[in-house]
């Protein structure tokens, strides 16, 4: 099992790493090893347990699709996408697909031009408008 988990991460590794030569950007095994520890460390201060080793990846595609990130910012801005992203899943439903929020973290960041406590207002503008479309339906 351990093995199965290393190659999983290896071979995510290995997609995020051509995901950001899209942009110009080389991610380096230790950066995404220090991105998985903080994945890790913002799951367990919101008592959140990741089972999904392609989630990173999954928080982190919609930001790079974006354009706003560079090879000068990226390890902050995603750090600040993954508290956000994994703050608002700690505190919603199912209803709310992992794709989904993603996209929503990544209109947010764009929208308030990465400021923390502006991406986390604007998250909670994006959700209520989602919930009321879904209640519209």
């Amino acid at each position: 099992m351990l093995i199965k988990n290393q190659v999983e991460k290896d071979n995510e590794w290995l997609k995020l790493k051509q995901d950001f030569l899209a942009i110009k950007v080389t991610l380096s095994l230790e950066d995404y090893q220090n991105l998985l520890t903080y994945q890790r460390q913002v799951c367990k201060q919101l008592e959140w347990v990741e089972l999904d080793p392609s989630k990173l990846r999954k928080i982190i595609i919609p930001i790079i699709e974006s354009g706003y990130l560079h090879a000068q910012n990226y390890i902050d801005t995603l750090r600040m996408i993954i508290r956000s992203y994994y703050m608002v899943r700690s505190q919603n439903d199912w209803r709310l697909s992992d794709t989904r929020l993603s996209e929503l973290v990544a209109i947010a960041f764009k929208q308030t031009k990465g400021q923390y406590t502006s991406i986390m207002d604007e998250l909670l503008i994006l959700l209520d408008q989602e919930v009321s479309m879904d209640g519209d339906q």
